[in-house]
């Protein structure tokens, strides 16, 4: 996963994202259950994330399972 190129985008309802690799087309998601210690892995079918500022200045975005309380800081 690293190294890659991710394009992130809306889902449908407008409450979440799909971050989506632009060289396999599959989207990044979690192995196993949204609990401390999941990895991070690219999957075939969306999974939606919850997408902010993080709130560590200068850190980049948070990204959040949507719906879960595991998040992925991305700097």
């Amino acid at each position: 996963l690293l190294g890659s190129q991710w394009i992130f985008q809306r889902d449908g309802d407008q409450n979440g994202w799909f971050i989506k690799s632009s060289r396999s087309g599959q989207y990044l998601g979690i192995e196993g259950n949204a609990d401390n210690g999941a990895k991070v892995v690219a999957v075939p079918s969306p999974f939606r994330w919850d997408v902010e500022e993080s709130d560590i200045k200068y850190k980049g975005i948070r990204c959040a399972c949507h719906s879960y309380c595991a998040c992925l800081v991305v700097n």
